[in-house]
């Protein structure tokens, strides 16, 4: 493994004091956003569970989804790149790898078929659901491109699923963390863009109306 000399380290520091130091407020800033909006969604989401919308309470989900991913790539990048400990920073890239591939397995998951119909449901309005299909068709094109090397480095590193010591050093050493940087930057785009798009289907939700089928589909039956 090879690692720099007590001087580039000092020198790595210093040059590197300023954007870290504005990495770590842009991130704080970005967190204290996110936590907001996942509160906000989920004291929303409560409120409406006792109407049994179940489509609306499907778009919701959702929403939360995307927020916490995004916020989770926001804090393992921050870690990542704040660092100035070779080996942490390694750990979190292993870490950020394996959260990437998560993610990109688990939020088409969470907007197929179910999420779909009740986003057809649901909205009306075939801009706001094709702004939606553009950003997953996106999202299904990162993970096209990146999933084989990043599945590697999660089977390989992160997972500890190869017990060849020296297959891990190897991965370990030659992390690209410039390139999870850039990955984790495109996937945060894309999670905002999903939020973004949710949040406008949220504040154009006619809640009567959907009050009201939810009430129809009931069987009251006595």
């Amino acid at each position: 493994m090879q690692r720099t000399n007590r001087i580039h380290e000092l020198m790595e520091k210093a040059i590197l004091a300023l954007p870290r130091h504005r990495c770590r407020r842009a991130t704080k800033k970005k967190l204290a956003a996110a936590a907001y909006a996942m509160t906000e969604v989920n004291n929303t989401r409560k409120k409406l569970e006792k109407y049994g919308m179940s489509d609306v309470l499907c778009l919701y989900d959702a929403a939360q989804f995307c927020i916490m991913f995004d916020a989770d790539l926001t804090v393992l990048a921050r870690d990542m790149c704040c660092t100035s400990d070779w080996w942490q920073s390694r750990l979190y890239g292993r870490l950020l790898a394996m959260t990437i591939v998560e993610c990109v397995e688990d939020i088409p998951a969470v907007l197929g078929k179910r999420f779909r119909e009740s986003l057809q449901s649901v909205v009306a309005d075939h801009s706001q659901r094709q702004r939606l299909s553009a950003t997953s068709k996106s999202l299904s094109e990162f993970r096209q491109r990146n999933d084989a090397e990043l599945r590697y480095v999660r089977h390989a590193a992160a997972a500890h699923r190869d017990h060849n010591v020296n297959v891990q050093l190897e991965v370990i050493d030659k992390l690209d963390l410039k390139k999870l940087t850039a990955l984790a930057s495109e996937l945060n785009n894309l999670l905002g863009g999903l939020s973004r798009a949710m949040a406008d289907i949220f504040m154009n939700i006619n809640i009567v109306r959907e009050t009201l089928k939810s009430f129809a589909k009931q069987p009251w039956g006595i």
